[in-house]
């Protein structure tokens, strides 16, 4: 599948020769990866996966690469980074996956956004199990046109 590639990277690698981290403690499940492969689809790949200088190994984007076998994709964006030693290594790999839980997403403000931008394709948001109530936004909100600023030497409205 041709999936368009958004971001920048060092190199593109054939799916075969991007080796997993053997100690990566991050699971992903199925429907996961097949959101993170719609996203793939809509948005474009726009982060490259990390790979150690040190091991060789993926150390953030395990799931993009399962992702992108799932679309039989052919290669993958790869950045590479350079680490001290193997503890920095797996400590990186760690946190990258654990920091994100952390935050916490707005589903309220998220859901009021929704009713300004229109008509989208929910999934799209990779939120899990996130469902939108149109009770709350029976019509959609008419778009006012910006206030025009006259020029006080010319008169041009702009």
């Amino acid at each position: 599948m041709t999936v368009e590639i958004k971001c920048g990277y060092v190199d593109m690698l054939p799916l075969s020769e991007i080796q997993p981290h053997p100690e990566n403690p991050n699971k992903h499940d199925k429907d996961q990866i097949t959101r993170l492969g719609k996203l793939f689809s809509h948005y474009g790949v726009r982060h490259p996966i990390i790979v150690s200088t040190l091991s060789g190994y993926i150390v953030a984007g395990h799931g993009r690469l399962m992702a992108a076998k799932l679309l039989k994709m052919n290669e993958f964006p790869v950045d590479y980074q350079d680490f001290t030693d193997s503890d920095e290594e797996y400590g990186f790999m760690v946190a990258d996956n654990a920091v994100s839980e952390w935050s916490e997403l707005n589903l309220s403000f998220i859901h009021n956004k929704l009713a300004d931008i229109g008509p989208m394709d929910i999934e799209l948001l990779g939120i899990k199990d996130f469902v939108v109530d149109l009770a709350e936004h029976p019509e959609p909100k008419e778009k006012k046109e910006p206030k025009k600023t006259q020029c006080p030497n010319c008169g041009e409205k702009f």
